[in-house]
């Protein structure tokens, strides 16, 4: 890499069984890490054409797609001008470079963009209503709190940048679920949703919800994806998507 990476500020961290790494800052700015993998794990693996990954945060999500789907171009779209700086620098570790010519970093809001052009596209949004526990550091406390009419600006969005019949994919929490499926109604259908529980019989702590550009206009759940054995280790299943040996096929498991 070109430049020195201070490690008081800025940490390079491996994900899929350190297949490829992102640079993230140390404190004071959000971290990716499990939400990102298992939202990239639900784009199938023959994915090809341009997928978005919006609200990139450091990239690990889209940098997972392209990692996990070698026919797929992966655009990483996000607002905060030190972290694109990040992820610019993140592209260019010798560690990426079996991946770095199918990444692309754009900074942008997404809500601003207008032009039909993904096959597919992942969100991973900021979750916390105002006055939820904010972080106090302010680029952390951005990544996490959403504005009321973020989920719909967003798919708003979605429903202008994604080309026919094709995918938008979310991670939210799990009380999200009523917004986001109202906001998706009338343009992104077959949906399904994966609840993500931390044990068995515990309620969930996310979802992830797709859906299909033009697809009937409908909601089927899943099974839930469960994350920990009971002596708080990560399932098989959660194990083998971590170290990037599995992916979740959500359309098969609604079979």
């Amino acid at each position: 890499m070109p430049d020195t990476i201070n490690k008081d500020v800025i940490t390079e961290d491996g994900f899929l069984d350190n297949s490829f790494a992102v640079l993230q800052p140390k404190k004071g700015a959000h971290r990716a890490g499990l939400d990102a993998v298992l939202l990239a794990a639900c784009v199938p693996v023959e994915r090809n054409g341009l997928v978005a990954d919006f609200g990139a945060g450091t990239g690990v999500a889209g940098m997972a797609v392209a990692q996990r789907c070698p026919q797929a171009q992966v655009e990483l779209i996000e607002n905060d001008a030190e972290t694109v700086d990040l992820l610019r620098r993140t592209l260019i570790l010798s560690r990426n470079f079996h991946i770095a010519d199918r990444l692309s970093v754009t900074e942008a809001d997404v809500t601003t963009l207008d032009r039909p052009r993904f096959s597919h596209i992942i969100a991973n949004p900021p979750f916390n209503a105002r006055g939820q526990q904010p972080s106090p550091h302010t680029r952390r406390a951005a990544a996490h709190i959403a504005d009321p009419s973020l989920f719909e600006e967003w798919i708003e969005a979605a429903k202008r940048t994604v080309l026919s019949n094709g995918h938008l994919t979310m991670i939210v929490r799990a009380e999200s679920q009523a917004d986001i499926e109202t906001a998706m109604a009338g343009s992104f259908g077959n949906r399904l949703v994966l609840p993500i529980v931390a044990k068995p019989d515990r309620e969930p702590i996310r979802i992830i919800i797709t859906g299909q550009q033009g697809g009937a206009d409908n909601t089927h759940e899943l099974p839930p994806l469960i994350l920990h054995q009971p002596d708080g280790r990560f399932t098989d299943q959660v194990e083998d998507i971590l170290r990037g040996r599995a992916g979740l096929d959500l359309h098969n498991m609604s079979a």
